[in-house]
């Protein structure tokens, strides 16, 4: 796979404002990642800066190439298994345009049809990442209007109670990937040694059986 390093300057990675043309806004995405496969690559472990019913992004400093078909696996602490969609690469900020713009290097994934479970349990954890974000601050008093002529604001609504959220740390997701191949290999062998064993085995038998043939092929020559 050849990673783009070139720069696609139509995403914003933060979360979509009111003005936002997006058909589903984005929220932030803390503890989220996602598992991306392509044709040539893989690449587990990415941390989802924010996410919505038609797509996400991702955080990485290797950025597909635009257009690339891919699998995802959403995963997130709590979720008894893995959200499974498919897409393709919409967008993607380099890490010298991070810098220069004070964005996120990364990539957006927009998602195909997304129905059935799949939609469903998505809906429900984009739910569950809403109630966990912060109320957006109160707006200021603009001060070229006067004190007497300001309206009131608002007291600030109560932040919800936010649960715990445990980082996924790419490491460990790499860890584990690589421990179940492991796992995996290590079965692999032992099931070949245990053909090994049967085959010797058979060899014994057999060598028995051609001594035994032997034998009485000698006895009828004696005669």
């Amino acid at each position: 796979m050849n990673l783009a390093t070139h720069t696609h300057r139509t995403h914003d990675p933060r979360p979509a404002g009111p003005k936002s043309r997006r058909r589903h806004p984005r929220i932030s995405a803390r503890g989220v990642a996602g598992h991306l496969q392509s044709r040539d690559a893989s690449m587990p472990g990415l941390p989802v800066e924010n996410i919505s019913m038609g797509g996400l992004f991702v955080r990485t400093s290797a950025a597909l190439d635009m257009g690339t078909p891919v699998m995802l696996q959403v995963v997130r602490p709590g979720l008894k298994r893995a959200i499974q969609v498919t897409g393709r690469v919409v967008s993607s900020v380099s890490c010298d345009e991070a810098r220069t713009r004070g964005l996120t290097p990364g990539m957006g994934i927009g998602f195909d049809a997304v129905d059935g479970d799949a939609a469903d349990r998505l809906r429900a954890l984009i739910e569950v990442l809403t109630a966990a974000s912060p109320p957006p601050p109160p707006q200021p008093v603009s001060p070229t209007l006067p004190a007497a002529t300001a309206a009131p604001v608002p007291p600030a609504a109560p932040a919800l109670p936010q649960p715990t959220v445990h980082v996924v740390d790419a490491s460990f997701l790499q860890l584990a990937e690589a421990r179940g191949e492991l796992e995996e290999r290590e079965a692999r062998i032992a099931k070949m040694e245990e053909e090994m064993k049967d085959l010797r085995r058979e060899l014994l038998r057999r060598n028995r059986t051609i001594g035994e043939l032997a034998l009485r092929l000698s006895r009828y020559e004696s005669v």
